[in-house]
């Protein structure tokens, strides 16, 4: 492959070459971007513009992380050995000597490192400990667990209220979660008189009392239809339930909250006074009970989101007791620090002169941010979409076509506007459109089925239509293109179809690996290796649409001898055993972590219930795997504990006495995995 067949040369010497430029790259899958991206990296370095340690690249994953900087040393390295001018073989040596100084890394530990770098403007413990997911999953619950047991204990009068909307705690936990993770966002809420259910369910009873001598005693052919069916259940309601009870009255209500239909020939009166019910009911349901229950859903929103503030305060309350930063907070606090001062911005800004930003696509305001507030000339502006940034200061990669809708924030109306700001402050927006993956066939498939699927021009929810321009060309005797393996018609059930599937694509892998099957075209790199056209296990790559069909998959691939590798939130995460495993495994190596105690002792594996946990809190007990139970427990609550505890003391005894293999086998063995 010569550099006079790839279409987007010219743009691939713009992004290495113009480094006084900022520059926003719209890049497919197989184009080559991180190889662009490095490629600009290490002129950065050769051309003086900066040293290592002014460099800081931003990835999405730990493990593109790794990738990057394995790449990019290796780069220096290949350039260094290449290098004939003296002065910049001597520049390339100091690089790869200071190589560790290059930031390249998670947008979250690029965070964490300026936090730490300035704790007392950011207002931050120096010690803060980094939260993952799971550990602040486990603070959340307990902060959640000791929040209900307080207002149990001390606010009795807030859960009344709350069970007078009809609600229990448990349905606010989700929503719990949810505020949380947006500490930033204010909950807005008004107090509202709370509304009077009964003119609206009167004038429903004396509804279904007129309308249930239009309705058959006996069942009609086909059934009853939805209205008939709604008012025999409200008369039976009118019936045998205590109809004095608040709640009782809203379910009826909300039956009949929406526009109703009828089928006339299922009436016993005359189409004409069928019709009439119809539009009684529905104008009943548009001038009462919807706007009552308005009213009520307003009045209920007020009575669960100061219910759920103080549980939101008290997280933040252990959370901040911990020195702990969850993902949020690092960004958060980050933002907030280099908004406010001035002169914090400028050292950052001339420590890290040119910040790289990968998958930007998959980016949210507050990261949006971070970058401009890096890079914008004006220390002084507080306004993030105001700053100009620095002249070949940012350079950023994405893909709006790859962009995971609201993945923790993720937007791609920011990234829209981001690209707005490139080129209103004198920046570039440039496209590699050349692709190295896939092979003209697919190209071709591609190009023809998404042209009529994605629209021309992007707009705030898909971005538009760009054609793949594959280089590849095929190989004569090799396979490809797109084929469709058809599943007979008599194969009608979910799980024989997905067994049927599983067994062809197995088939297909088994016989092209023993060389019966597709021949692969392989490019000249592939061929100097001693990779020929017989397909290797590694060839293949199987995408499903929906996971909880993995585990079929995977077994039925085992079963014809092939290996394969699950990601991409595989069903292994999802099996409950494993998660609660994973969560003791995590205790064993923090024994002192109360949170993660608490977690595995109401697990699956211990099954202690809230009220035990709250009986041994109570009762002076401590959550350490050593700790003496009280005596003053209930038997039965002390013999849950001291089996609890005798098992893991057993357990992190033998994390510290064996391998990590044989401690994982001999605790799973035990424990029933």
């Amino acid at each position: 492959m010569n550099n006079n067949a790839i279409p987007d040369i010219d743009v691939r010497g713009e992004i290495k070459n113009n480094l006084d430029i900022n520059i926003l790259v719209e890049a497919g899958a197989g184009s080559g971007k991180t190889t662009s991206m490095i490629n600009r990296m290490v002129s950065l370095i050769v051309s003086g513009k900066c040293s290592v340690e002014n460099i800081a690249a931003i990835t999405f994953t730990r493990k593109a992380a790794q990738e990057l900087k394995e790449r990019f040393q290796n780069s220096l390295e290949r350039c260094f050995y290449e290098q004939e001018n003296p002065e910049k073989k001597e520049i390339l040596k100091e690089a790869l000597k200071n190589m560790e100084r290059c930031f390249i890394g998670t947008i979250h530990s690029f965070c964490a490192s300026l936090l730490r770098e300035r704790p007392v403007e950011a207002s931050v413990d120096p010690d803060f400990a980094e939260l993952d997911d799971i550990t602040d999953m486990l603070l959340h619950k307990q902060a959640w667990q000791q929040y209900l047991l307080d207002v149990r204990l001390n606010f009795p009068e807030k859960l009344a209220r709350l069970n007078g909307c009809g609600l229990k705690p448990s349905d606010l936990e989700d929503i719990y979660y949810r505020i949380t993770q947006y500490p930033d966002v204010e909950i807005v809420y008004n107090e509202i008189q709370k509304p009077d259910l009964a003119p609206a369910y009167e004038k429903l009873k004396v509804f279904l009392e007129k309308a249930k001598r239009y309705i058959p005693k006996t069942e009609p052919e086909k059934g009853y239809d939805n209205l008939q069916s709604k008012i025999m259940t409200g008369l039976r309601r009118l019936r045998y339930y205590d109809m004095d009870n608040e709640t009782n009255r809203l379910n009826m209500l909300e039956m009949f909250e929406n526009d109703q239909k009828v089928t006339l020939n299922r009436w016993l009166c005359g189409k004409e006074i069928t019709k009439e019910i119809n539009e009684e009911i529905n104008y009943l349901s548009q001038t009462e009970i919807r706007p009552v229950l308005k009213h009520w859903k307003e009045y209920c929103h007020c009575i669960a989101v100061s219910f759920l503030k103080p549980a939101a305060e008290y997280y933040e309350a252990i959370k901040t007791k911990q020195s702990g930063l969850n993902f949020q907070d690092l960004l958060l606090k980050t933002v907030n620090m280099l908004k406010n001062y001035p002169e914090v911005r400028s050292y950052f800004k001339n420590k890290y002169r040119c910040l790289l930003v990968d998958e930007f696509q998959d980016t949210d305001p507050i990261q949006a941010e971070l970058m401009f507030f890096l890079t914008g000339q004006d220390v002084y502006e507080k306004q993030w979409h105001k700053l100009v940034p620095a002249p070949g200061s940012l350079f950023v990669v994405g893909d709006p076509k790859q962009s995971i809708y609201r993945f923790r924030r993720a937007d791609i109306n920011i990234y829209n506007h981001v690209k707005r700001l490139f080129l209103q402050t004198d920046g570039k927006v440039l496209e590699l459109t050349a692709n190295f993956r896939s092979i003209n066939n697919l190209g071709k498939w591609f190009n023809k089925t998404f042209k009529n699927l994605l629209p021309h021009e992007a707009d705030s929810y898909q971005a538009a239509f760009s054609p793949v321009n594959t280089i590849k060309d095929e190989t004569e005797g090799t396979n490809s293109g797109v084929k469709v393996l058809s599943i007979p018609a008599d194969f009608a059930k979910k799980q024989e179809i997905v067994e049927k599937d599983a067994d062809n694509i197995a088939r297909i892998i088994r016989n092209s690996v023993d060389g019966k099957g597709i021949k692969l075209a392989r490019t000249p790199e592939e061929k100097e290796t001693g990779i020929l056209g017989t397909p290797e296990y590694r060839d293949f790559l199987i995408l499903l649409r929906y996971k909880d069909s993995i585990e079929v998959y995977a077994k039925t691939l085992k079963k014809y001898g092939i290996p394969v590798k699950i990601s991409g939130g595989s069903y292994l995460s999802d099996i409950e055993e494993l998660k609660e495993f994973t969560i003791l495994l995590k205790l064993l190596n923090d024994p002192e972590n109360q949170i993660l105690l608490v977690a595995v002792l109401r697990g699956i594996f211990f099954g202690i219930s809230d009220r035990a946990i709250a009986e041994y809190k109570l009762s002076g007990g401590i959550f350490k795997i050593y700790a003496e139970i009280p005596n003053s427990l209930q038997e039965d609550t002390k013999a849950l504990f001291e089996t609890a505890f005798g098992k893991l003391s057993i357990y992190h005894k033998w994390s510290r006495d064996y391998h990590p293999v044989t401690a994982f086998e001999k605790i799973a063995a035990d424990i029933g995995l």
